[in-house]
């Protein structure tokens, strides 16, 4: 199978990437060693997908659906495997193997039944609420994630620098930013987005969905 990533992926990845990245060009090889390495079947990739991985619904040689992520070192893919490894499945998504292969993550596949968004907004909220609970455990020690602050700190300063090409962008960024430090807090984030609760379940791959 071809491995072409979505438009959504690349126009994202051009508009970020650092000079002399190749991480876009080699991606189709790396899916497709990622999947003969795990012996996994190609369903699709998933469209238009995320804006800083590659979605890939795959199932495993068991015949068990599951999701393949490969993502570029600056999204810190290695943050969101120690986040799932350490929720273990506790309102995230279970990753279902170790590192075998830096930026590649094998993850369990939600199963959408009911859209978060279809519920009253009351019941909507719980469920958020209840899956936020699940999330907030204590990081493990010497956590490799970044804060809130530190990761707001670096897009602030990458925004500060595309800003400087316009001479009228720049005083609004600035204004922006200056608003927002105040808001910045010095919490451990995962940079992972993939959440469940006993009946919602938020995920990139299925959006937010709802369980019987």
């Amino acid at each position: 199978m071809v491995f072409e990533p979505p438009k959504r992926l690349v126009r994202a990845v051009g508009e970020t990437a650092p000079d002399g990245d190749d991480w876009l060009e080699k991606l189709p090889e790396a899916a497709q060693q990622a999947v003969a390495l795990r012996e996994l079947t190609v369903e699709r990739v998933q469209v238009p997908g995320g804006r800083s991985s590659l979605v890939v619904l795959v199932r495993g040689a068991d015949g068990t659906p599951a999701v393949l992520k490969l993502a570029p070192g600056r999204a810190r893919p290695e943050a969101e495997r120690a986040a799932l490894a350490h929720w273990g499945g506790r309102g995230a998504v279970q990753l279902l193997e170790s590192a075998v292969t830096e930026g590649v993550l094998l993850l369990e596949r939600l199963h959408p039944d009911v859209s978060v968004r279809s519920l009253p907004e009351a019941k909507a909220l719980l469920e958020a609420a209840g899956t936020l609970r699940r999330l907030w455990v204590e990081p493990p020690a010497d956590f490799p994630f970044e804060t809130v602050a530190e990761r707001t700190g670096r897009q602030a300063e990458a925004m500060r620098a595309s800003a400087r090409a316009d001479p009228e962008v720049a005083p609004l960024v600035d204004l922006a930013l200056g608003r927002g430090r105040s808001c910045w807090p010095r919490l451990p984030i995962t940079g992972c987005c993939t959440a469940r609760s006993g009946r919602a379940r938020c995920s990139p791959v299925s959006g937010c969905r709802g369980w019987p």
